[in-house]
């Protein structure tokens, strides 16, 4: 690739000639070399790297100072606002008392001062809000207004009930008659033991005592910024280091920037806003969210499946970096020795490269002694062997206590990597030939955007980036109180992992400069992605800078820190899916899960072994290629189509608006129902038609191995139609019911299970004050009539109320 600068632009001293990948010129006053010019572009390369990454450490800290702060999402949450009616109906031996307006007033503010009382009906009712929307029923001979809380009440005195019930559209649900004058207004509590085992059978069991203990011991986040931080450790991860810059470089350096925020707008920020949603309503994890739609689980699976296959293999890569971590303390550093011959052991693959550089051989021949292919693993590493397990034992340590404890160590993983990256970028930007690199890497190429392939690569490297699709979001939000403004995080996270990918370029491509410079050579011969540059073309770089055994710890600690950061979230998205699924078991008490994950991981280190053998880079790199395509867009498509359309915005909508107190913007109705969904398949067709046979480095994989790779690929995506059969077959289900939610779906905690839709309620003469109230929950589908008492057996279309009854109801 040739990068076109400024043509014959002439100045006192020099002519830049047109198609130069670094700067030459001719020079009038005998000057044959660059040093001018090169002084020029150093200082301005000094000056972007520092200002971006100031700016970065800005931002960071106004994510902290937003999330610190009070403000109308406080720790209270949003109040959002109630649209499930209240009944009122007053009772034949209350209504002899009523003379008055002002009578019936007082009864109505007492009936407000019983649901009051007590934590658990403030918190519900929030009796300030209450605005009358519906006053009906027959012969109605007494009416006022009564101000309350200054809303304006319509009270109609001659009814012939009292009761409290939350309603909604049709279903309407009267109190069993009968008063107690001593104790104010109130209900008896519903007599026929019959009637009360019906209810219970209709009940949820996330309504019983050892579900909701369960759900308490489930946990939350400790504050807002421990869920931030986590999601942006999450997001960030090794792929915005090595991965990002390359594609930027490939596909027409600052040009590409349009692809990519044009995916990440109408793909990434939708998928990522819609998973947040999806677990921060149900407080469940990516297998038990599912609810909403069960024919659909096998969506949640495929994720998990993911995650699981992805956290195999991350954690081999992050045993390579304590390899390469504990080779930097050794000065000098050992692939510096290599060039003379030591430290390097004999290797049949690499006998059959000339020309490779010091830092090539030792990765390829000292590190992985790789072999000539699948075909032969080879025998185990043991040095890769013992840095894996070292990565397996702090994943368990910090994972032991769930988000107890991963919360408090993403204040330091999510943090600390920016202030290494900042530090490489200033040491990088005073190389020689570090603003080649940098003009290599901003300079766009235009023509480069009519370019399937770019739009292809923009699109995987936004799932590959944001971590959606995987599980890890919906699990991470499941933990937030059910009132937090999830849509400002989903604003956040993206743009600060879009930043740190860009920002990465810069650290990159100055030492890819410096590199190409020093080797005589152009950026285009030098620029890798993926192991190659963190483990070959970087560590190459450091060694021929000055104090290269610092720079080069600092480095590998960074990758230490990074990696972790992401590999955290990624197990503990397997984990706790599985610990959410038999919470009965799994989360009865400390010891078993904390044995549930040990055994995890101990399983998880001894799948990933094949990895540490001689041809376990050629695993490694089956496996990563396999899992972070096909299988995310797969989900991600399911994940619009079963939310979208099978469960239904509207409701959807409703959902967030329960959450947030609005329905979300019609920006976010136009992705999630047509352009994200649109452009996944689109995605997904294109990449199956210019499918290419996999390679790692020169090596073609064998049929056997391009068979496994498919494999490998479909193993997500077959969980998908799989779970559909069972869940026909397998249980005698209709699909029509099978794509019904399940009458537990909704929020987990009472509170929150506002409205029949989520919750219908009786509350017995107990209730009122002062002791837990007696409550049911009943599916969407429920009739209202099957709610009444039996007495109410043959309710009229008035529910059994009689002729001169009167009902007037109120909004929450």
């Amino acid at each position: 690739m040739q990068v076109f600068f400024i043509s014959s632009a002439k100045s006192d001293d020099c002519t830049f000639y047109e198609g130069s990948t670094s700067f030459y010129k001719t020079c009038t006053n005998g000057c044959c070399e660059t040093e001018c010019c090169e002084d020029n572009y150093r200082t301005l390369a000094i000056i972007l790297g520092t200002v971006f990454g100031c700016l970065l450490l800005i931002i960071i800290i106004v994510v902290i100072v937003i999330c610190c702060t009070k403000s109308r999402w406080s720790k209270k949450g949003v109040k959002p606002k109630r649209n499930a009616p209240v009944h009122l109906l007053l009772t034949p031996s209350y209504s002899s008392r009523i003379n008055n307006n002002n009578d019936a007033a007082a009864a109505l503010q007492q009936t407000f001062q019983h649901l009051k009382s007590g934590e658990k009906w403030q918190t519900r009712f929030h009796p300030e809000k209450y605005t009358v929307i519906r006053v009906s029923g027959k012969r109605q001979s007494h009416r006022t207004s009564y101000t309350l809380h200054g809303h304006t009440l319509d009270v109609i005195s001659n009814g012939k009930y009292v009761g409290v019930t939350i309603s909604e559209d049709d279903l309407k649900m009267p109190f069993n008659k009968g008063f107690d004058g001593d104790s104010g207004i109130g209900c008896d509590e519903i007599s026929d033991p019959s009637y009360n085992e019906k209810l219970k059978s209709k009940a949820s069991p996330r309504d019983s005592l050892e579900e909701g203990q369960a759900i308490l011991e489930r946990g939350n986040w400790g504050g807002r910024l421990e869920f931030i931080l986590t999601c942006v450790g999450y997001a960030v991860g090794l792929g915005n280091v090595w991965r990002f810059p390359y594609l930027a470089f490939k596909n027409g350096g600052g040009a590409f920037l349009i692809p990519y925020w044009f995916m990440q707008l109408f793909v990434g920020m939708p998928l990522f806003f819609l998973e947040l949603c999806l677990g921060q309503f149900a407080s469940l994890g990516p297998l038990a969210v599912w609810r909403f739609s069960p024919f659909f689980k096998g969506v949640g699976y495929a994720a998990v499946i993911v995650s699981a296959l992805i956290g195999l293999y991350y954690n081999v890569i992050i045993g390579y970096c304590f390899y390469y971590f504990f080779a930097s303390m050794a000065d000098p550093l050992p692939w510096i020795e290599s060039e003379t011959g030591d430290n390097v052991t004999s290797n049949a693959s690499m006998s059959k490269i000339s020309n490779v550089s010091a830092s090539e051989r030792y990765f390829y021949e000292t590190v992985l002694d790789i072999s000539d292919g699948l075909e032969n693993a080879g025998g185990i590493r043991w040095q890769l062997a013992l840095c894996l397990l070292l990565a397996w034992v702090v994943v368990m340590a910090v994972l032991s206590k769930g988000i107890k404890s991963l919360g408090k160590v993403v204040y330091f993983t999510a943090t600390f990597p920016y202030i290494l990256l900042t530090a490489l970028l200033i040491r990088g930007a005073t190389l020689d030939g570090a603003s080649d690199g940098i003009y290599y890497y901003l300079t766009p190429q235009w023509h480069r955007l009519a370019d399937s392939n770019v739009w292809s690569d923009a699109a995987t490297q936004v799932f590959y980036s944001l971590s959606a699709c995987s599980g890890g979001l919906i699990l991470m939000a499941s933990f937030n109180k059910f009132n937090n403004f999830c849509l400002r995080d989903a604003l956040i996270v993206p743009f600060v992992d879009c930043l740190t990918s860009f920002f990465s370029g810069f650290v990159i491509f100055t030492v890819l400069g410096f590199m190409a410079k020093s080797k005589g050579t152009t950026v285009e011969e030098v620029a890798q992605q993926g192991t190659g540059l963190a483990f070959i073309v970087y560590p190459e770089a450091i060694s021929n800078m000055p104090l290269p055994t610092l720079w080069a710890v600092l480095f590998f600690f960074m990758m230490l820190i990074i990696g972790f950061s992401s590999e955290f979230s990624i197990m503990e998205t397997v984990m706790c899916s599985l610990i959410d699924e038999y919470p009965n078991v799994l989360r009865k008490n400390w010891r078993n899960s904390t044995l549930f994950r040990l055994c995890i991981c101990v399983l998880f280190y001894l799948l990933a072994l094949p990895m540490t053998t001689r041809g376990g880079m050629y695993i490694l790199e089956l496996i990563n290629s396999s899992v972070g395509g096909f299988p995310l867009l797969i989900v991600g498509l399911s994940e619009c189509i079963a939310v979208c359309y099978i469960y239904g915005y509207e409701r959807f909508a409703d959902d967030i608006q329960l959450m947030l107190g609005r329905k979300p913007w019609l920006y976010w109705r136009l992705c999630w129902c047509g352009i994200t969904p649109t452009i996944l398949g689109v995605v997904i067709i294109f990449g199956a038609v210019q499918y290419t046979r996999i390679t790692f480095n020169d090596y073609q994989y064998p049929a056997w191995g391009e068979l496994l790779w498919w494999m490998v690929c479909a193993c997500p995506v077959v969980a998908i139609p799989a779970w559909m059969i069972y869940q026909t077959w397998g249980t005698g289900m209709t699909i029509e019911e099978a794509v019904r939610p399940t009458s537990d779906w909704g929020p987990a905690q009472e509170e929150n299970r506002i409205g029949t839709r989520y919750d219908a309620r009786f509350w017995s003469k107990s209730g009122f004050p002062g002791s837990r109230a007696v409550s049911y929950m009943t599916n969407d589908s429920l009739d209202g009539k099957d709610l009444l008492p039996p007495s109410y057996g043959h309710a009229n279309d008035n529910f059994g109320l009689a002729e001169d009854s009167t009902e007037f109801t109120i909004h929450l």
